[in-house]
């Protein structure tokens, strides 16, 4: 009788346990599918893009690679975001003791600390559910990164988060409020700079029926309620020179959105780098074809053409606060996000267009040197 006991006490037990495990495979089952389903929508997405648009190559070392990015979508989120904060699982508990954990401890949090609990969540996420073994390595960087910004989105959505950012930017990066003032005060007058006084090659420029004061061209966007001065955009009109760059590189300074999605802000350069090259060879072939050659032979575009544009592009874009906006990108990134691949490159390059304005003398450009002078604060 004993020995029947334990033998049905045993089968209870294998059959709870076998109920525990198919509740969980459930469970994988479901998340599995609703990634799947976004990761799949989004790669469709994208061939759509490329079938529908040629991008120039640039940067050659990154040429055959593919980054991944997708715009936020609250519904999607909001679903993500149950998987991630349902104290039930261990993605859940762990989110909900850092969360505690940053409102008492807010001294010894740093972005360069919540960016490593963010991206270890992703990967408990990832393994927990077992979620990898569903890829071949060569996808699993990008379903990787599917899973990362859905992450990011969910733990700096959170008020706790905000809270805990905004006290960082405040006592933190107190060190770059002089930098973006010199800045815009380099910017005021270098915007009435010619195309050629900055070193840009005519081949790959359009000469608008205005070359001078492109300041003069560019409009209130008809957004009605920035927050702030430096969110106050300014459009760039058909009839200035990538134009379309100008005004992505000015979608920078909503400070809000990049905080609580820092993929955007890289993301928005990389497509304003991308941009400003594809559109220079837009201008040499029609350059060409003005000069008679119905067939341009195409040349990529080397750095030293593409970089006096890129500072062109910033130098209108009415961006205020770089120095704040790559740093913040540069520390709540993941490290190969911002030093590997097409938006590394275009950080480097915005980085680089700053420091050349930050650097930049009035006489070098044939100006009097009381022009910098005139417009400090």
């Amino acid at each position: 009788i004993i020995i029947i006991i334990i033998i049905i006490i045993v089968i209870i037990i294998i059959c709870f346990m076998l109920k525990k495990k198919k509740k969980r495979l459930d469970n994988n089952i479901i998340k599995l599918v609703y990634i799947n389903a976004f990761y799949h929508s989004y790669c469709f997405e994208q061939i759509k893009k490329a079938k529908s648009k040629t991008h120039h190559h640039f940067g050659k070392q990154q040429t055959n690679e593919t980054n991944y990015y997708h715009e936020h979508n609250p519904n999607e989120q909001k679903t993500f975001d149950h998987f991630i904060l349902d104290q039930r699982t261990k993605e859940g508990r762990i989110t909900t003791r850092w969360l505690k954990w940053i409102v008492e401890k807010q001294d010894e949090v740093s972005l360069e600390s919540l960016c490593d609990f963010m991206v270890k969540l992703s990967h408990t996420f990832i393994d927990s559910y077992q979620l990898s073994k569903f890829y071949f390595v060569y996808f699993l960087s990008q379903y990787y990164e599917c899973v990362r910004i859905f992450v990011y989105r969910c733990v700096l959505g959170q008020g706790s988060t905000q809270t805990m950012v905004s006290n960082i930017l405040a006592s933190q990066f107190q060190d770059l409020s002089g930098l973006d003032e010199t800045y815009r005060r380099k910017t005021f007058w270098m915007r009435t700079l010619k195309h050629d006084k900055l070193q840009i090659n005519k081949e790959y420029w359009l000469e608008p029926a205005v070359d001078i004061g492109h300041h003069n061209l560019l409009t209130v966007s008809s957004d009605s309620t920035p927050k702030r001065h430096s969110q106050l955009p300014f459009q760039a009109g058909e009839s200035v020179p990538f134009a379309e760059a100008i005004n992505i590189i000015g979608e920078l300074e909503k400070q809000d959105d990049i905080h609580a999605s820092p993929d955007i802000g890289i993301n928005l350069i990389l497509e304003a780098v991308k941009l400003v090259n594809d559109v220079a060879m837009r201008y040499f072939e029609n350059n060409k074809r003005s000069q008679g050659i119905e067939k341009p032979k195409l040349v990529p575009l080397g750095n030293d053409d593409l970089f006096p544009l890129v500072v062109y592009c910033v130098i209108q874009s009415r961006l205020e606060n770089p120095h704040v906006c790559i740093r913040f990108i540069e520390l709540i990134l993941p490290e190969e996000n911002t030093t590997m691949g097409q938006a590394a490159f275009s950080l480097s390059l915005l980085k680089a267009a700053v420091q050349y304005i930050i650097n930049a003398a009035p006489e070098e450009f044939g100006l009097d040197a009381d022009v910098d002078a005139d417009h400090m604060a």
